[in-house]
């Protein structure tokens, strides 16, 4: 099915709203992905090609919006499904820096 490559240490500034991007492969537009930070709720994140993209902000960020907000330093899982199979990924950190 679909792979999903770790992005490591993803730096986020904690006054920033920013998408973020996983590199995919295997992944269909019928899929579905979702995002947990430190085993959180699961977010939804598009599909692109080659991708999945989510949209964060740091927790100083004054409105959010549709931005998923990131309160601490965390852990990602990424998660993408279709209708006979669900895999879940290593998709690293995102950082908050300064």
């Amino acid at each position: 099915m679909a792979t999903c490559s770790s992005l490591g240490y993803y730096k986020l500034n904690r006054k920033d709203r920013i998408h973020i991007r996983w590199p995919v492969s295997g992944v269909a537009d019928t899929d579905s992905a979702d995002v947990a930070l430190e085993g959180g709720p699961w977010w939804p994140l598009a599909i692109g090609i080659d991708e999945v993209v989510g949209y964060f902000a740091g927790p100083e960020y004054p409105v959010p919006g549709s931005a998923h907000a990131v309160p601490v330093t965390s852990h990602a899982k990424i998660r993408i499904s279709n209708s006979e199979i669900s895999e879940t990924f290593d998709g690293g950190f995102i950082q908050l820096v300064p």
